[in-house]
């Protein structure tokens, strides 16, 4: 307020000398105050799905950097207990896929898992595997035990087991003289879209017919070439690329351990 003004209000009323002056300053109207209460009002129905959807996407990424390492460091641990460094196939004893019991006892002990289903065991009472799965194209997996976490009836030829943080873990080493296996993994349970992607991966231990991935842990596929639902499988010296993810060629798991993201999975 100018020194001026000051002296000329200080003999009448404050009040009505400062509205004289028109330098009074009242509060916001009803109308303002609504008004303002819309504009936010919008603005977060704007912005807090997409803050969720990020905030949900980060969970899942860090869900997957973990069941990665969790597996690495079984499969490590498991090598140098038994003495089996290199190749898969020296670390199973097991010559029959469809009875890999004992492999998969010694195995799965690593994990700390706190539900199992054996290899070869009805599933027709278990409750906390999805009731259905799609692939990475997006088609509904049709019973099908090679791929994805879902419950098709039985365990056939392979084993199902859940870690306390909730995750689920489907794995198993086909008939192939045990020089590749595979582990698919749904980071949020029973919980959709149970996906391939979104929120079910696949890792690799060893690769038939691939010396470069053999005896290793890596993030892509690594059975068949063929009928695989859009997943990039390294079986016979195939080639996968954790840049690339499209309907007929995608390593969800490679993309995102290397980009920190989900895949642009969107068809």
């Amino acid at each position: 307020m100018p020194v001026s003004v000051f002296k000329m209000c200080y003999t009448e009323n404050m009040k009505n000398c400062l509205r004289k002056f028109k330098i009074y300053k009242y509060g916001f109207t009803l109308a303002e105050v609504l008004i303002t209460l819309v504009v936010v009002g919008v603005v977060a129905a704007m912005t807090i799905p997409t803050l969720i959807a990020r905030y949900e996407e980060q969970v899942t990424v860090a869900k997957v950097q973990k069941a990665y390492s969790t597996v690495a460091q079984a499969w490590k641990r498991y090598q140098m207990d038994y003495g089996c460094v290199g190749a898969a196939s020296l670390c199973i004893e097991d010559t029959d896929s469809h009875n890999n019991n004992n492999f998969m006892n010694r195995f799965i002990k690593y994990f700390n898992s706190v539900e199992r289903i054996p290899v070869n065991t009805s599933l027709s009472n278990v409750d906390w595997l999805p009731d259905k799965a799609y692939c990475l194209d997006g088609s509904l997996h049709s019973n099908d035990y090679w791929m994805g976490v879902y419950n098709s009836g039985n365990s056939y030829a392979t084993s199902f087991f859940t870690l306390a943080d909730g995750t689920i873990y489907h794995i198993q080493f086909p008939d192939n003289g045990r020089k590749s296996g595979f582990i698919f993994f749904d980071t949020n349970g029973k919980k959709g879209p149970n996906r391939i992607g979104k929120d079910q991966f696949p890792i690799g231990i060893g690769a038939n017919n691939n010396p470069e991935y053999e005896g290793f842990v890596h993030p892509y596929y690594a059975e068949d070439n063929e009928n695989t639902f859009g997943l990039c499988a390294i079986r016979n010296n195939g080639q996968c690329s954790p840049d690339v993810c499209t309907q007929t060629s995608c390593s969800p798991t490679a993309y995102v351990l290397k980009h920190k993201k989900l895949p642009p999975i969107n068809w």
